[in-house]
């Protein structure tokens, strides 16, 4: 019964819904907490048909950035803002295609052939 923490989020188009603001109370971090909201959010984008899952963090929030790397996020952009510095943008693909793509596009890998007949190249 003791409120640990919290997450709000809304649609920004048909296929992306977007993690606006996510946090675990201090007593309550490094327990898992935040990883299993996680999981949560993204099972709950998957029930509703979001292609993707995108948030922007502070380039330096590591507590968030990292578990979220591991859940699968990748890197999609980085933003200077004049308010809140140096900002990265996370998303996560529901769909290996567009993940593929993605990692693809910012050349972190070859394209498979299966592939190969969606891009012009």
């Amino acid at each position: 019964g003791e409120v640990v923490g919290w997450t709000f989020g809304h649609e920004v188009g048909p296929e992306t819904f977007y993690m606006r603001n996510s946090a675990v109370l201090p007593p309550h971090r490094r327990k898992g907490i935040y990883s299993a909201l996680l999981r949560a959010i993204l099972h709950h984008a998957a029930d509703e048909r979001y292609e993707r899952v995108t948030s922007r963090h502070a380039a330096t929030n590591n507590p968030v950035i990292i578990p979220k790397l591991r859940a699968g996020f990748l890197i999609t952009g980085l933003e200077i803002s004049d308010v809140h510095g140096t900002l990265v943008t996370l998303t996560y693909f529901r769909d290996a295609s567009r993940e593929c793509a993605t990692r693809f596009r910012s050349g972190e890998m070859r394209l498979p052939p299966e592939l190969l007949n969606h891009f012009e190249i």
